[in-house]
């Protein structure tokens, strides 16, 4: 960051900076305080100074005002290349001026005197902090910790005033400050010891608006390295079993949290309510850390607190832990996360904080439902379709019953945690059918789409990856563009990354098979009547696993151009890419979509299928009708369905 050496003008100064005023102090304070201004600065009058800062009180500091500001001139700063060959005359004025600006941080002046303090304690507190290591040796600097928190103390005293606190945080120096500052919180009781200054720090953190390039550079470093510092210091806070609750370290991860959702802007007023962020630099560093170990643990101490020693400390403190887990789950590495959080506990924690917010009712626990409510829709109902986070839920499944002791939960709530049992225990199922290894296999018809048991398709004889349910199906797939890409297939499948493993990758499609067997007919209705609404359409089929069951929706028509495939050839392809990079932890849906008509004879065929059920004549209130008869079974269209079906 360039310095700007700000220009002061000393006659339009407050009257309270005037040297003037020194004529008030006692005799021995006025001496000294005319030495001090005097010039040039004396060795034996400097170690006076610092012998009567070092303890004095803020008021004695403040009566020394007009010696601190004289001293704090911006002219007396030394330049930066006369560094290395400081005379006594640059040396005693950077003594000076050092005593002057830690005897400032000590007082309490008045508010109105902002204007001509604020432009020289930044600047020479960015060139203390730029050239630290060389100051520390020449002003003994013993405790850079206690110099930076009462900067940040002093910073707090001067924000009680609005417009004080507005320049004081559109600063971008107060952001290097602060990052300075917030590298020396090393120890959970500087957490204690130190409140007022971390929360200054907190609101200068805020008022850098997600810009973190001031902030880094106090912290000497890039954001992997501030996610290591706040990482191995929340360690601290975290402890060993999670009966052994120590609130103050609580507290401290607390705080902690909240600095990160000040910083990735994920909360506003309260840290336990995320708010959407397009960039979480911060989280996003911290997920490979296993940061949410420590969240996890954190709040599965605070779970086992009985309902009847809950207090609001409590309440503060699981606030944040649940919105820092919400967050951390929408991260790149979202599936890592969640077995990391079902491994320490996360349905434990879920219905304790559930239990908790029942039980007393307040505005702050009734936050605490929002956060559990957001994670069982948006995380951990959908994530039941994830193989190694299902094996770790089937262990906690015996928690389930639980739910129905929870005191007069609220609908939202009763909701979600039904939603989530219900997916869960369907999927268990599933688990236990695909573990058995009596799983019929089911593919995909690379011709038609439609899916099928495996032993009743037949592979192509050359590539050995696509099939087809019948000759016809091949022979138009072939002309279509399968013989331009036959055998490159299993040259693609192997350049595909997989985000999961060979057998997650075959329980998922068993899963997915599994329920569009289910809704097979809902399906192939929904086809028909896409079809006879836009005959050019090309139709795909998508599953929403967030739903118990699974939801099936069918897209098409002239209003989602980007779902129509250019070449036929193209489809095994298209599929074999969505379902190995299935976004599981996706806001919209959880889906592999796949296309069921592509082309011109086979949309003639579904239009034949549609005149000979009568459905072309039919108004849009006869058709919502015969879609729920078709579902039953009954009526006209049932007949287009069992066409398609077979």
């Amino acid at each position: 960051m360039a310095k700007v050496v700000p220009v002061v003008h000393h006659h339009n100064m407050h009257p309270n900076l005037r040297l003037c005023n020194l004529d008030r102090l006692s005799i021995a304070k006025r001496r000294l305080a005319k030495c001090m201004t005097a010039n040039p600065l004396t060795s034996q009058t400097l170690a006076e100074f610092a012998k009567a800062m070092k303890g004095a009180s803020s008021t004695v500091c403040t009566s020394f005002l007009p010696v601190f500001y004289f001293l704090l001139d911006t002219s007396r700063i030394p330049p930066t290349l006369a560094l290395d060959s400081l005379d006594h005359t640059l040396e005693s004025q950077l003594l000076g001026g050092f005593l002057s600006l830690d005897g400032l941080f000590s007082s309490r002046p008045s508010q109105e005197t902002f204007p001509d303090l604020w432009p020289r304690i930044y600047a020479w507190s960015y060139y203390l902090f730029e050239h630290e290591d060389f100051v520390s040796g020449v002003v003994n600097l013993d405790n850079p910790k206690e110099y930076y928190c009462r900067m940040m103390d002093f910073f707090g005293y001067l924000s009680t005033s609005p417009s004080n606190k507005s320049q004081i945080l559109s600063t971008p120096i107060s952001h290097v400050l602060a990052g300075r500052a917030y590298k020396c919180f090393s120890d959970p009781a500087d957490f204690q010891k130190h409140d007022k200054a971390l929360w200054m720090v907190r609101n200068i953190f805020i008022g850098c608006n997600g810009r973190l390039d001031h902030v880094l550079e106090g912290l000497c470093g890039d954001i992997t390295d501030f996610a290591r510092l706040i990482h191995r210091n929340c360690e601290l806070a975290v402890p060993p079993s999670a009966r052994q609750m120590d609130m103050a370290k609580i507290s401290h991860l607390t705080m902690r949290l909240a600095v990160i959702a000040v910083i990735d802007k994920i909360a506003d007023v309260r840290p336990w309510q995320p708010q959407a962020s397009a960039s979480r630099p911060l989280c996003s560093a911290l997920v490979p850390l296993g940061f949410v170990s420590i969240v996890a643990k954190a709040a599965l101490t605070l779970s086992c607190i009985p309902v009847n020693k809950w207090t609001k400390a409590n309440s503060e403190a699981m606030g944040p832990c649940l919105a820092t887990l919400q967050i951390l789950f929408q991260q790149d590495h979202h599936s890592n996360v969640l077995q990391e959080a079902v491994q320490c506990g996360l349905v434990a924690i879920l219905l304790a904080a559930s239990t908790v917010a029942c039980t007393i009712r307040t505005q702050f626990n009734d936050s605490l439902l929002e956060g559990v409510c957001s994670i069982l829709t948006t995380v951990l109902t959908p994530f039941t379709v994830y193989y190694p986070v299902l094996l770790l839920l089937d262990g906690d499944s015996h928690l389930l019953h639980l739910v129905s002791d929870i005191p007069n939960p609220p609908d939202t709530l009763k909701s979600a945690w039904a939603t989530f049992v219900s997916a869960l225990h369907a999927r268990l199922e599933l688990l236990t059918l695909f573990n058995s290894g009596t799983v019929i296999s089911h593919r995909i018809c690379g011709g038609c789409g439609i899916i099928a048991a495996k032993t009743n398709l037949k592979c192509c004889s050359h590539c050995r990856w696509v099939t087809y349910c019948s000759p016809k199906c091949q022979v138009f797939d072939w002309r279509a563009g399968h013989q331009a890409a036959c055998g490159g297939n299993d040259r693609l499948r192997l350049k595909i990354r997989l985000t999961y493993t060979r057998k997650e990758f075959t329980f998922l499609r068993f899963l997915l098979h599994h329920e569009y067997a289910n809704a097979k007919s809902q399906i192939a209705l929904a086809h028909v009547l896409h079809l006879m609404a836009t005959r050019n359409a090309s139709v795909f089929t998508s599953f929403d696993f967030r739903l118990s069951p699974v939801r099936v929706d069918t897209l098409g028509g002239p209003e989602e151009p980007s779902t129509a495939l250019k070449h036929p050839g193209d489809f095994v392809e298209r599929g074999t890419k969505l379902l190995a990079r299935m976004p599981l932890g996706n806001e919209r849906t959880m889906d592999w979509s796949f296309l069921l008509a592509r082309e011109t004879h086979i949309l003639d065929e579904f239009g034949e299928i549609a005149k000979r059920a009568n459905l072309d004549s039919m108004g849009s209130n006869e058709i919502k009708d015969e879609v729920k008869r078709a579902i039953s079974g009954e009526g006209r269209t049932a007949i287009a369905i069992a066409k398609l079906s077979t």
